[in-house]
């Protein structure tokens, strides 16, 4: 190759390293600004992100509560409920073997009238 030749050749290698560089300058100047940028908003994200997992976690805990005290409250309904049924139970024994209250009362006040006459 003559001079001219590699000296056309050396100024295209240098120009496209400068380009590389002045590339390579633009995209880490870009990236520092928008690093620069977001950094005010990456603690507030990290915020919220410990406030959704707190709420997550109260959440779960407040739905445990709940099924505990439905629970609860279930096999109290089924208490009351078996204690109604016993107490009809022996109002029925009762009732069997005495007869009922206003029956007997009405039968006491009949016999008195028919005793009365």
């Amino acid at each position: 190759m003559n001079h001219p030749l590699i000296n056309f050749n050396r100024n295209i290698v240098v120009m496209s390293q400068s380009s590389t560089c002045g590339q390579e300058m633009a995209y880490n100047k870009t990236k520092d600004l928008v690093k620069s940028a977001v950094a005010p908003f990456a603690g507030v994200v990290e915020n919220i992100r410990d406030i959704l997992d707190r709420l997550q976690k109260f959440a779960e805990d407040l739905r445990k509560t709940y099924e505990r005290l439905k629970k609860t409250i279930e096999e109290i309904g089924a208490a009351i409920q078996r204690a109604a049924h016993w107490v009809g139970s022996m109002a029925d024994i009762c009732n069997d073997k005495i007869g009922q209250p206003y029956r007997r009362c009405r039968q006491v006040f009949d016999d008195g009238e028919n005793r009365c006459k």
